[in-house]
């Protein structure tokens, strides 16, 4: 009795954080992916939705970036980070208040761009806007302390989680000051193509890239008995993928408020940059290598994870291949080519990375492992579907 109560606390403790997770997978099964499975029906058989098809796509994007992939982040980072760094966890209140405030701007946002037009719908987008950035602001806020130690002792993920953290902030910032300024276009809530470009880039790259690198530096190279690098090596990878996202949003953002020539090359430079920051870590994992330090009953979900990695190295060397074509060309990289990019990024990387973690770490599956594992199949369905999906989207998206 007196050896299962700590044991309950610290399920309870585990339940709260479980809770931005099962949001993410609500957003996405409601919102995301039937959204993005809509506009591209209506482009392909022209149906004839004006703004909206672009509405459709506004949303779908941030339903994937900051439902999807941002939900599952907020949950499982408040309850690693503090671990990583032997900090106490953050205090339950804040982080329900922040991901109360978070999901709800988040659901507003999702269901009124389509289908909200005129003014009304521009003051729906601040207010939603609004209520996601004060949910991030509180979350960084109860976070961030966590971060202190492990960047003052060199710690190789603190880096790039702190830039997880800004970048976070940041667009989030953007997003409301942007909505603020352009609303409405053809009676339909967008914002500019540029902008919505901008914060897609420094969600996805800036938010989640950087949060998966960081991750990865402090599991996934442990799972495959890599070196962890040092701290030169860490600041190296670290300082060129930083200067990408800055790059790119700074020049998507200049361009739509004072146009000028020569920002191409500053947006080409950004993909070169940002392409080189994540495929050298990706290769330092070595995914290639058997799992070494998972157990027998775990390598078969850390396939998941492998395939991950191996999708991250891909999607890295992609984008500086485009961001070189880009400065070569002396032109924009062609949307077509970053829209793969992110959807490598989006299924093979962080999809299957959710995935292949979440079977690894949820008590749920850690508890099934020690029987028959009676989830394989769904295992194995992933290991299947995921990757073919992402090799037809890139394909089809390519050509």
């Amino acid at each position: 009795m007196v050896k299962a109560y700590p044991r309950r606390l610290e399920e309870g403790a585990l339940g709260i954080f479980l809770i931005p997770p099962a949001v993410a997978i609500a957003v996405a099964l409601l919102g995301g992916f039937p959204l993005g499975l809509l506009a591209s029906v209506a482009k392909a058989q022209g149906w004839e939705l004006g703004t909206r098809t672009t509405a459709l796509t506004q949303a779908h994007g941030h339903a994937q970036l900051v439902g999807w992939a941002g939900l599952f982040i907020v949950g499982l980072a408040s309850r690693l980070v503090p671990r990583f760094a032997g900090a106490p966890s953050i205090g339950r209140i804040p982080f329900v208040a922040a991901v109360t405030a978070l999901s709800m701007g988040l659901g507003v946002r999702v269901v009124a761009q389509p289908l909200v037009g005129g003014g009304i719908g521009h003051m729906v987008m601040v207010a939603a806007s609004a209520l996601e950035a004060v949910g991030v602001t509180v979350w960084v806020w109860h976070l961030f302390p966590s971060l202190r130690r492990p960047l003052a002792r060199g710690a190789p993920f603190a880096p790039y989680l702190t830039a997880m953290a800004f970048w976070l902030v940041t667009a989030s910032c953007l997003q409301v000051f942007w909505w603020g300024l352009h609303g409405v276009v053809g009676g339909v809530p967008l914002l500019p193509f540029p902008l919505d470009q901008a914060l897609a880039g420094a969600l996805l790259m800036g938010f989640v890239v950087n949060t998966i690198v960081g991750v990865g530096l402090r599991t996934v190279f442990v799972f495959f008995g890599r070196p962890i690098p040092s701290s030169r090596m860490v600041w190296s990878m670290w300082v060129p993928l930083q200067a990408g996202i800055a790059l790119y949003v700074l020049a998507l953002a200049w361009t739509w408020h004072q146009p000028g020539d020569g920002w191409q090359r500053v947006e080409a430079a950004g993909h070169t940059l940002m392409g080189m920051g994540i495929v050298v870590p990706a290769l330092l994992s070595g995914f290639w290598r058997p799992p070494v330090r998972l157990q027998a009953r775990s390598r078969e979900p850390g396939l998941l994870v492998k395939m991950g990695m191996a999708w991250l190295a891909g999607a890295g060397g992609l984008s500086a291949v485009i961001g070189a074509m880009g400065l070569v060309g002396d032109s924009w990289v062609p949307l077509a080519k970053v829209d793969v990019v992110r959807h490598i990024l989006g299924v093979g990387v962080i999809t299957t990375m959710i995935l292949g973690m979440a079977f690894l770490i949820l008590p749920p599956f850690a508890l099934a492992r020690q029987g028959k594992l009676p989830y394989r199949r769904e295992v194995r369905l992933s290991l299947v579907a995921l990757p073919l999906a992402t090799l037809l989207r890139a394909v089809g998206g390519w050509v």
